[in-house]
């Protein structure tokens, strides 16, 4: 089963919810307003993924500012050296996840957040070799329950 060298997650709405501009506290480890990338990556450091392991822990590579989320991709691959067709992309809206399509790498629209549903939809569609695409996974959300449709932009 072929595999990314690199999985992309946005943030916002994705990873966590309220976004962090919706938020009026701050991490405790943060001196920055809410929309500030060490913000974010303060919520990175204390968000455990595994029992002693925070998110920030796992990453190679952290690209965290507002804009556009080519720039974000274009950034990344030129600090990782991992090619665009190497790389899937998650993201809760679906304008960033056509963004970045145009760039060859395949995305996973998932608009109900890092389901195992999307997780596991993006994994297959990469294994499949598709790239440049978007693929739509509801995962029993607003779509009516398609799963892994598939969208060239």
């Amino acid at each position: 089963m072929e595999r990314p060298l690199m999985v992309v997650l946005d943030l916002d709405g994705l990873c966590w919810w309220p976004e962090m501009y919706m938020l009026s506290g701050k991490p405790r480890r943060s001196p920055t307003p809410p929309h500030h990338p060490a913000y974010a990556r303060a919520a990175l450091a204390a968000l455990p993924v595994a029992p002693g392991v925070a998110m920030a822990d796992v990453g190679a590579v952290a690209e965290i500012y507002p804009g556009r989320k080519q720039t974000h991709l274009a950034r990344i691959r030129d600090a990782s050296g991992v090619a665009y067709d190497a790389m899937l992309f998650f993201d809760n809206e679906r304008r960033n996840c056509v963004d970045v399509a145009g760039l060859g790498v395949l995305a996973v629209y998932a608009p109900d957040g890092l389901t195992a549903d999307a997780w596991a939809a993006g994994l297959a569609a990469f294994a499949g070799g598709d790239r440049g695409v978007v693929v739509e996974n509801w995962g029993g959300g607003g779509g009516g329950g398609r799963r892994g449709r598939r969208r060239r932009w």
